[in-house]
């Protein structure tokens, strides 16, 4: 692993962790001290957290957190109401006996099912974004893939910022969308595993929002 890529690492552990806090300043010389690199790596890093629109840069002020707005976060499940209904679509048109093996290999239904029963909260968000990537990477789309990868990274730095998903009602609630969703492909019913995965997306949505 390159120093670009160690600091990157770093640096994406840390805002996702709620480390780095929505909206803080990133000053790079406290950066430079507290990781021990040099600037340029450490520039490279910022640029592409950047370009994963993870931080943001304004003249005068340098790099900073992402800063999550009501709007914000209407886009953010609006297009990944779209990308992930696509991404269901696309599975259920080219599920073969190989593919629904491999799917229920990926999504280990039974382990989201025991942690949401034992409200093991940090596990079960564990699952659920392993679920929503998995459905993607089934998809076969690298693309659709890596800008769904990019809306989850935010998706996880609201969540360490709302108290959504600390609420026993709630995880029960997902667990059951989740089944829902992953036994209706399974049938191959395709309109109506789109529907559930949009409607899913939908509530989330309300959720956090409800809690701004």
């Amino acid at each position: 692993m390159g120093k670009t890529e160690e600091v990157y690492q770093t640096l994406l552990i840390n805002i996702l962790k709620g480390e780095l806090r929505l909206g803080q300043r990133l000053i790079e010389n406290d950066l430079i001290n507290k990781y021990h690199v040099s600037k340029t790596p450490l520039r490279e890093a910022l640029f592409r957290l950047e370009k994963n629109n993870l931080v943001t840069r304004t003249p005068n002020r340098g790099f900073e957190v992402i800063s999550l707005k009501k709007n914000d976060i209407e886009e953010i499940f609006d297009l990944r109401e779209v990308l992930e209904g696509l991404s269901v679509q696309k599975i259920c048109n080219n599920l073969t006996e190989e593919n629904k093996l491999k799917l229920s290999q990926l999504i280990e239904i039974d382990k989201m099912r025991f942690y949401a029963s034992t409200n093991n909260i940090k596990e079960y968000r564990k699952l659920d974004t392993h679920f929503h990537l998995s459905l993607c990477e089934m998809s076969q789309n690298q693309r659709l893939l890596d800008i769904i990868k990019n809306i989850h990274y935010q998706i996880r730095i609201l969540l360490h910022s709302t108290i959504y998903f600390y609420d026993k009602k709630r995880i029960e609630i997902s667990y059951t969308e989740h089944k829902k969703i992953y036994d209706t492909i399974l049938l191959k019913k395709t309109d109506t595993a789109v529907k559930l995965i949009k409607e899913h997306i939908v509530n989330i949505k309300k959720a956090i929002l409800m809690q701004l």
